[in-house]
């Protein structure tokens, strides 16, 4: 068995929309991937062809809480 490394950079670029109901929070919106760089050592090998996409999109979806100086966040990526 071998084991390969292989290595991926994105800048994530969300755009978050939200709304306040005392100390509790939601929201939501879409967010951007921009392919930037990677390393791989699976280049080179028999069948194997990097598709990368210069640019993906997901979205954001989370809800928070504020308890004095305390923030909680639950935050689901897709």
């Amino acid at each position: 068995v071998q084991i390969f490394n292989d290595s991926y950079q994105y800048i994530d670029i969300p755009l978050l929309f939200g709304v306040k109901f005392g100390p509790f929070r939601a929201y939501g919106g879409p967010e951007a991937h921009y392919f930037i760089n990677s390393y791989s050592e699976l280049v080179g090998q028999e069948g194997f062809a990097e598709q990368i996409e210069k640019i993906n999109y997901g979205a954001i979806v989370g809800a928070g809480l504020n308890m004095g100086r305390l923030r909680f966040d639950v935050r689901y990526e897709m």
